[in-house]
């Protein structure tokens, strides 16, 4: 029990710590951590659902409180095989997308919040066997625009956590971001 209580207030303590850390014009940050993309799957019946991939990036400081975002987002292939009546159907899905975002810091203090709205090329190639003798492909690149907000928080003098939610118009999809950075310059 002493111990939880020492471990409570040392976390508590360590949150309240003031941070002198914010954005700076110039600032360079590098990123990277897991995405959940609403689409970026397949379910059990061949229906696109929430599926799992990587996020990198980076971030160039304009202004102390406007950042340009570049960032690459890859899911992670799913597959889907169907067996009914002795025919097997399957089915894969791969997405992607190139990311240009500006981001608006609107509240700087131990927690950094932003808005966020940009540009998107993102590419999805479904493939298809339906009858297991022959397979169709269908790809698609789209050029769109992302919106959403975030937060950064530091963790300890040039490492930062991140979490950030957006909708991504050309994959039709909320994206979920979480991660970490290292404040370069």
């Amino acid at each position: 029990m002493r111990n939880n209580i020492l471990l409570i207030i040392v976390f508590v303590a360590i949150l309240n710590i003031p941070h002198s850390w914010a954005q700076t014009k110039g600032q360079i940050r590098v990123s990277g951590g897991l995405a959940l993309g609403s689409k970026a799957a397949l379910n059990d019946k061949g229906v696109p659902t929430f599926g799992f991939g990587v996020n990198i990036g980076g971030d160039y400081f304009i202004t102390d409180a406007i950042g340009v975002h570049p960032s690459y987002s890859y899911f992670l292939e799913s597959t889907n095989t169907v067996s009914e009546f002795g025919i097997t159907n399957a089915s894969s899905l791969k997405v992607s997308s190139i990311n240009v975002d500006g981001k608006y810091y609107f509240l700087s203090n131990v927690v950094n919040v932003y808005g966020l709205v940009g540009l998107s090329i993102a590419s999805s190639t479904e493939t298809f066997e339906p009858f297991g003798g022959f397979s169709e492909t269908v790809s698609a690149t789209n050029v769109g625009g992302n919106v959403g907000v975030g937060a950064d928080y530091t963790v300890i003098d040039k490492i930062f956590a991140n979490a950030q939610v957006k909708f991504n118009t050309p994959l039709e999809q909320l994206v979920i971001n979480i991660g970490v950075g290292y404040i370069i310059k």
